[in-house]
C-alpha cells in the first residue's frame, strides 16, 4: 500500500558544500521524539551552492527549507506516479508539506485505486536481460500499434502514456505499468490484462518474454544493464552509500503496488496504519525469492530481505506510524528529512 511517493532530490555533488554539527532540536523544527528510536536526529545543516543555499537551522525561517537563486530547483513528486513535477521556486516549509498532504483529501465517491505493475523482460533464446535497443524497440512497436504516446528524455524512448496510464522503465529495465486512478478493482483487473496482451502481443514478435516476480533468480547485478535515464546514474552512485543491497533492490526486484486516496487525516492515519500492518502477512504469503543468481540464498523471500538494508532512513516499518500523534504533520516532518538526508549524501 502506497499512499505518498518518495521525493528524489537532483542535486550535483560537486555544486554544493554542506557544513553541519550535531544538534538534539525539540519538535517544533523539522524533527519528532519518534524518530529518536529510528536514530533520524535531526542535524543542524548548512548547505552552500554557488547560486545560492538550502539551508535549515540557526536562521530567521525556522521550520524551512529555504533555497534561492536561479540554479535551485526542488522537484517533488506526488502519488500516483507521474513523469510530470512541480518545480519550486519558493521556500519550502514544513507548513507546505503538510498542507500539500492535506489537499489530497477526497470525498469518498471520488476515491479510486491506482495499480503499479513491474517484470522482468528477457531474451527467450539466451534467457538473457533485454538489452535497451530492445526495450526501445518494444515501446517504439506499442507506440505504434496501441496509439501511446512516447516518454522522451533526450534521444532515447523511456516510457509511454496514454490518458492516464504511463508505462516506464525502472533502473534495470524492469517494465512498470502505473495504471489510471480505477473505481474498482475488477477495473483494475481489466487494465492490467489489456496490458499484459498488448505488451505481449509485440514482445513475441522480437522474441522476447516476460516473468512477473518479485527477485530474480538467475541474473547478477553486474549483468543487467542500466537505463538511460539521469537520475538513475544518481541512485546507483547513492544507493551503496546508504546500504549494502540497494543496487540488489534496483536491479534484482519487481512489485505490484497500490495506491489509495483518503478522505481526511483520520482516514489516512487509519489506512496507513491497516497497510503497514499487514505488510508481514502480505510478505509471508507471497515470498518466493529462494534462489539469487541460480543458488539458495537460505530464504523463502530474500526480497524482502533486501529491504532490511537498501537505506535504513527510509525503509523499514516506520514505527512512528502508530504512535498517538501521527498524522500529516508527522509526515512532513519525516519527507522534510529525507529532502535534507539525500541531499547530505550526494555531496
Amino acid at each position: 500500500m502506497a499512499l505518498i511517493s518518495q521525493i528524489y532530490v537532483p542535486y550535483s555533488r560537486h555544486d554544493m558544500n554542506i557544513q553541519y554539527k550535531l544538534q538534539r532540536y525539540g519538535t517544533d523544527k523539522l524533527t519528532a521524539r519518534s524518530y529518536n528510536g529510528m536514530g533520524l536526529e535531526l542535524k543542524e545543516l548548512k548547505i552552500q551552492q554557488h547560486h545560492g543555499q538550502l539551508f535549515h537551522g540557526g536562521g530567521k525561517r525556522k521550520n524551512s527549507l529555504y533555497h534561492k537563486g536561479k540554479c535551485n530547483l526542488l522537484v517533488v513528486a506526488a502519488s500516483p506516479p507521474t513523469e510530470d513535477v512541480a518545480v519550486i521556486s519558493e521556500p519550502l516549509t514544513k507548513e507546505d508539506l503538510v498542507a500539500y498532504l492535506a489537499s489530497g483529501c477526497k470525498p469518498k465517491e471520488k476515491w479510486r485505486i491506482g495499480t503499479e505493475h513491474e517484470k522482468f523482460g528477457f531474451q527467450q533464446t539466451t534467457l538473457q536481460p533485454m538489452k535497451y535497443e530492445q526495450i526501445s524497440e518494444l515501446l517504439q512497436g506499442m507506440a505504434e500499434r496501441f496509439s501511446w504516446d512516447k516518454v522522451m528524455e533526450g534521444d532515447f524512448i523511456i516510457g509511454l502514456k496514454q490518458d492516464k496510464q504511463s508505462i516506464s522503465l525502472e533502473p534495470g529495465g524492469q517494465f512498470e505499468l502505473s495504471g489510471a486512478p480505477l473505481e474498482t478493482l475488477h477495473q483494475t483487473c481489466a487494465e492490467v490484462n489489456s496490458h499484459l496482451y498488448q505488451v505481449k502481443a509485440v514482445a513475441e514478435e522480437m522474441g522476447l518474454g516476460f516473468l512477473g516476480i518479485g527477485f530474480h533468480p538467475k541474473w547478477a547485478v553486474k549483468d543487467i544493464p542500466i537505463m538511460p535515464k539521469g537520475r538513475y546514474d544518481i541512485m546507483r552512485n547513492y544507493m551503496p552509500k546508504v546500504g549494502s543491497l540497494g543496487l540488489d533492490m534496483m536491479f534484482r526486484t519487481c512489485t505490484v503496488q497500490v495506491n489509495l486516496d483518503f478522505s481526511s487525516e483520520v482516514d489516512m492515519v487509519r489506512k496507513f496504519r491497516v497497510g503497514l500492518a499487514l505488510q508481514p502477512i502480505a510478505t509471508a504469503l507471497f515470498a518466493n525469492s529462494p534462489f539469487t543468481e541460480g543458488k539458495p540464498n537460505g530464504f523463502l523471500s530474500y526480497r524482502s530481505h533486501i529491504w532490511t538494508d537498501t537505506d535504513n532512513n527510509r525503509c523499514g516499518m516506520l514505527p512512528f506510524v502508530f504512535d498517538d500523534t501521527f498524522g500529516f504533520n508527522e509526515i512532513g516532518i519525516y519527507r522534510g528529512i529525507l529532502i535534507l538526508h539525500a541531499v547530505l549524501l550526494q555531496v
